[in-house]
């Protein structure tokens, strides 16, 4: 009988190289309250077709686009891999962390004990319910609006003046802040 028609068969068996990923500004392994944006990068023969990564070694693996949104709050381990077109998968990157947390802690209380003719102590109760930890608190007694730039204090105490109004705000290692609060001591009189 006749010949078919003719036929092109394209074979490859070259895995892409290995995966490296460029996190965008973000330090592996550091909490943050922001969105990180991963962006791998691989070569092949015949190009890459899509990415998978994996945060428990390889046991689960996920395809995703590229260039790839961590927008949930956690602690991962992540590994990433290229395939190709033919079905070819390339080897695991280096591992890398993201820890995010978008939680603001909480000051759930103050309060001012006199310790001294002249001085109060205030105790801040705070809590952090988003994962990356409290830091401390700060207090400013001349704003209440909430910055990083004031008096940081690593302890849930600091030493107040009498007749002083305070704002207190919680930090978490993420860098959330809390909403802001306030104290005022009375006048010492002994």
């Amino acid at each position: 009988s006749a010949w078919t028609g003719s036929h092109h068969i394209h074979m490859d068996t070259e895995a892409p190289s290995i995966t490296t990923v460029n996190l965008n500004g973000y330090a592996s392994g550091t909490w943050t309250a922001s969105n990180v944006t991963q962006t791998a990068s691989a070569t092949d023969n015949i190009g890459v077709s899509y990415y998978q990564y994996s945060n428990n070694g390889g046991a689960t693996v996920y395809n995703f686009p590229n260039p790839f949104v961590i927008n949930w709050d956690g602690a991962w381990d992540f590994y990433v891999r290229a395939v190709d077109a033919a079905g070819n998968v390339g080897p695991w990157s280096a591992m890398y962390t993201i820890r995010r947390d978008s939680v603001a802690p909480t000051v759930n209380s103050l309060s001012a004990t006199a310790i001294s003719a002249s001085s109060y102590r205030i105790t801040v109760n705070s809590s952090d319910t988003g994962g990356s930890g409290l830091r401390g608190f700060y207090a400013s007694t001349s704003s209440a609006t909430p910055s990083v730039s004031s008096s940081w204090n690593g302890g849930t105490t600091f030493n107040a003046n009498p007749s002083t109004t305070y704002y207190v705000w919680a930090i978490d290692n993420a860098g959330n802040i809390s909403a802001v609060h306030s104290i005022t001591t009375a006048a010492i009189n002994y």
